[in-house]
């Protein structure tokens, strides 16, 4: 089309401009560029112009940044990056999945132990990695080196007296966790660690998957945070990832890919970071 054709063209889109929103209006510019012969798909433009605002300020691959060769720098990196870009990351950790799956990969390295006894190798005992068996907590700094995020939530349970018990929400507070420790029956406990001993099924304390749930949809419809980081190898939660991601949201799975139950957990989340690596990479070792 000649250029004088793309003059007549372009009042026709001004006036469809008019009266409409700054995202649109700054569209539609780009749309009316000089030397355009026709017009460009306008809602393509407004599509692309939604995602990128969405992952603003989020990393081209968050498993590059946090796992990569670089990953100490780009760590310190992101976490600043975050800060300046005021974006809010909360973690979510399924405990009775992210304690277990550990405990197997433990007994794998050393045969039948504990958790207790798993340190990071080249750091003093219990430097880097907090174990406490009675609430099913495991935790190593090194998955979240340098990042701080806004809030940490972990979901467990735990069999005991009331002292005790206080005792660990006292013990998972001083991690800066927020604790949400589900109390159950010593009877119930001891048969899900049979089943998950015996035929490999993890069975979780009656409420704490729901309650998780709740937690992470609740967080992102009050907009408590842009970015979220689960602990989990359960499929279970993959409807809670999708409707969180449907909300802008940008989601992080942490988890382990080996029988992994269900393969869409890899890629429903923006991002699904294997836990399994640092016992391949045999990040960790066995105190006497």
């Amino acid at each position: 089309m000649p250029m004088g054709g793309q003059r007549k063209l372009q009042p026709q889109l001004q006036g469809q401009k008019e009266g409409m929103g700054s995202e649109s209006s700054a569209i539609l510019a780009q749309c009316l560029r000089p030397g355009v012969r026709k017009p460009i798909n306008v809602e393509h433009r407004r599509c692309e112009h939604r995602r990128q605002e969405r992952h603003k300020g989020v990393p081209r691959s968050f498993r590059q940044a946090m796992h990569g060769p670089n990953a100490g720098t780009n760590r310190n990196r992101w976490g600043k990056h975050m800060l300046m870009m005021g974006k809010k990351f909360y973690v979510y950790v399924d405990g009775e999945s992210h304690y277990i799956r550990n405990e197997g990969k433990a007994k794998k390295l050393d045969g039948f132990t504990t958790l207790g006894k798993v340190q990071r190798v080249g750091n003093s005992q219990g430097q880097d990695v907090k174990v406490r068996d009675d609430c099913h907590f495991f935790w190593d700094s090194e998955y979240l080196n340098n990042l701080h995020p806004d809030r940490k939530v972990y979901f467990t349970a735990f069999t005991g007296n009331d002292n005790v018990l206080h005792d660990a929400h006292v013990y998972l507070r001083s991690l800066h966790f927020e604790p949400y420790i589900i109390k159950e029956d010593k009877g119930l406990r001891d048969r899900r660690r049979s089943k998950a001993n015996d035929a490999g099924v993890i069975e979780k304390p009656k409420g704490a998957d729901i309650a998780l749930a709740v937690r992470m949809i609740e967080d992102a419809v009050l907009d408590n945070y842009q970015i979220v980081g689960l602990f989990t190898s359960d499929a279970d939660y993959l409807p809670v990832i999708k409707a969180v991601r449907r909300m802008g949201k940008y989601v992080v799975v942490y988890g382990f890919k080996e029988n992994l139950g269900n393969p869409e957990l890899e890629y429903v989340p923006d991002e699904f970071v294997d836990l399994g690596s640092y016992w391949k990479r045999t990040c960790y070792k066995i105190i006497a």
